[in-house]
């Protein structure tokens, strides 16, 4: 199964803002951001069950080459748990191969990824 989201694909342990004695947040324009990407995840999943273990082929386009690559995986991963695709991203549940393909420039308004799911 395909899932694309489309928007800007933020790299969130970039973005996170330190707070002292309660961890951290994100600025409302980052936590709108991973929040819209949620929910095309979930839409795009529909009603099947979160799955463990699965093949995960991962292709971004990005505007800005000088992003943060496996922060944009770490967001897309917490995005598809978010979204009750995965079960969780721990090892114990999501072993599988991940294969990450060489990101594409493009233009901001064209920013996404497209993640191919089996299982």
């Amino acid at each position: 199964m395909r899932i694309v989201l489309y928007g800007d694909l933020p790299a969130k342990k970039n973005r996170i803002k330190a707070v002292r004695g309660r961890g951290g947040h994100y600025d409302k324009e980052t936590a709108a951001t991973i929040e819209n990407l949620i929910l095309q995840a979930r839409a795009a999943w529909g009603s099947h069950a979160p799955v463990r273990d699965p093949a995960l082929r991962i292709k971004m386009w990005i505007a800005n080459n000088r992003k943060d690559r496996d922060g944009i995986l770490t967001t897309l991963l917490d995005v598809l748990v978010q979204a009750r695709v995965l079960h969780d991203d721990a090892v114990l549940l999501c072993n599988g191969i991940i294969t990450l393909l060489p990101a594409t420039l493009c233009k901001k308004q064209d920013e996404r990824a497209e993640i191919d799911i089996t299982w």
